[in-house]
């Protein structure tokens, strides 16, 4: 089961950009650069855990298409023809780019590494 779900879903093309506005209030904005290099596709999963180089095109971080899958994600559609990852809601937030997540991701990732 999901934690966390959207309020709205935006498409922001001029500023290259998915905006989301949560349940909780928190406010999401991922550029479409982020999106593509954080795809969470299998294959695109296994080339950044084993640190292989991508080399990608510019077309390749353009959004050509969003659709919804089921009420938990959402598909994104690459420049490129890529379109194999499902974004789900709890892994949107998790990547959240914002100043306060990347400061809690951080945070979280030294205490870890403390241990």
């Amino acid at each position: 089961m999901m934690k966390h779900h959207p309020l709205k879903v935006r498409v922001d093309y001029p500023n290259k950009q998915l905006v989301i506005d949560w349940e909780d209030g928190h406010h999401s904005e991922y550029p479409f650069r982020y999106l593509r290099e954080l795809c969470p596709c299998a294959a695109c999963t296994k080339d950044r855990e084993e640190k292989r180089p991508k080399i990608l095109l510019d077309v390749a971080f353009r959004l050509d298409g969003i659709a919804q899958v089921g009420n938990y994600a959402l598909n994104l559609i690459w420049g490129d023809g890529h379109a194999h990852g499902i974004y789900n809601w709890d892994y949107l937030r998790e990547i959240c780019p914002c100043p306060e997540c990347t400061a809690q991701r951080e945070a979280a990732a030294s205490s870890t590494e403390a241990t």
